[in-house]
């Protein structure tokens, strides 16, 4: 997965990511930090004002 597709797979996997236990959601995160995905602030916080879902799931990523 490239960044750019990054926003459509939060969409698509949302259902999915807020069901994972804390084991797997750290793992996920270890890879999406890993990538540098969770650095760009500004895009995340634009997501997280533009869909209450994406919000929700960003915040549980962020742990």
């Amino acid at each position: 997965m490239s960044y750019p597709n990054f926003r459509r797979f939060l969409e698509e996997s949302a259902e999915a990511t807020l069901g994972l236990s804390e084991e797997e959601l750290a793992g996920l995160r270890r890879a999406l930090e890993a990538k540098g995905f969770l650095r760009n602030r500004g895009d995340l916080k634009s997501w997280a004002k533009e869909s209450p879902r994406l919000k929700e799931v960003l915040e549980r990523l962020r742990g």
